[in-house]
């Protein structure tokens, strides 16, 4: 039995239509190309260059890492790293001079699903202005699709606002779990995205259109926000009601604090 994915409505997504109806084998090869083509070319448009990771970078990538995570953050080690370059995957942009910039490491797993995990993602604070982070997933992911996984899975503190921000709107994961107490990490969601060219590109959130289902629809029937300090309350969402997170918002007219909008199960479209 596999784990059901998400798929947000319509309603508060930036949706490519003509994309729901790619099947075959060459279609998705063709739409995923296209999107990695995209990412390849912006990045190269701001002088970076994207490829992949191999063990002459891990120290590059431990010294990112130490540089851009506060003091006690539970960090992959030299040799988890050397793992992780070797037999899944960690693309990296760098500058003309060689110098990393930002990392998305990932490991894909033999689960039901073949689950692709993004590990973390950093980036410098001289690139952060540019989304790479957000770019950096939406690769690995297409990567992923290359690589024979059906679903790409996270976790993401509640806490971590721009991640939050990144993942959830301009990635579009959907928080499938929530737990109190990752061991070494705290409280995290389990993000999933459900890894078919559709899937990537048809989940990011309109902010707009969320706002306008937000002035027209019941709060706490058709959707809910709860405040992202608020991780008792995120607790009680998930043990006790439908509601999952599909989005982050700076404020709205329900919560003037940053906080998450999330539907009940029953309007996100459900496959297993």
């Amino acid at each position: 039995m596999t784990a059901p994915t998400y798929r947000k409505p319509e309603a508060i997504c930036d949706v490519e239509p003509g994309i729901e109806h790619l099947v075959s084998p060459e279609q998705i090869a063709l739409s995923v190309r296209s999107q990695k083509e995209k990412i390849e070319q912006k990045i190269a448009a701001l002088g970076l260059r994207l490829r992949f990771a191999t063990r002459d970078d891990i120290d590059a990538i431990s010294e990112l890492q130490l540089k851009s995570f506060p003091s006690g953050t539970a960090l992959e080690d030299p040799y988890v790293l050397f793992r992780i370059v070797t037999y899944g995957y960690a693309p990296i942009l760098e500058t003309a001079d060689g110098r990393i910039v930002a990392c998305n490491i990932c490991e894909g797993y033999d689960d039901p699903e073949r689950t692709a995990w993004g590990i973390r993602i950093t980036v410098d604070p001289s690139v952060s202005q540019h989304n790479l982070g957000a770019d950096l997933a939406t690769y690995t992911c297409l990567v992923g699709i290359e690589r024979g996984s059906r679903v790409r899975r996270a976790f993401l503190s509640p806490t971590n606002l721009r991640s939050a921000a990144n993942i959830l709107n301009y990635v579009g994961y959907t928080a499938e779990n929530f737990d109190l107490n990752i061991p070494g990490h705290g409280p995290r969601f389990v993000v999933t995205l459900q890894l078919t060219p559709a899937g990537i590109r048809n989940n990011r959130i309109d902010l707009d259109k969320a706002r306008a289902f937000m002035n027209s629809h019941q709060v706490g029937r058709d959707f809910a926000v709860v405040a992202c300090a608020d991780v008792d309350g995120l607790a009680r969402m998930y043990r006790d009601t439908p509601f999952k997170v599909v989005g982050f918002l700076k404020a709205s007219a329900h919560s003037q604090e940053p906080c998450f909008l999330a539907f009940p199960e029953s309007r996100l479209r459900v496959s297993q």
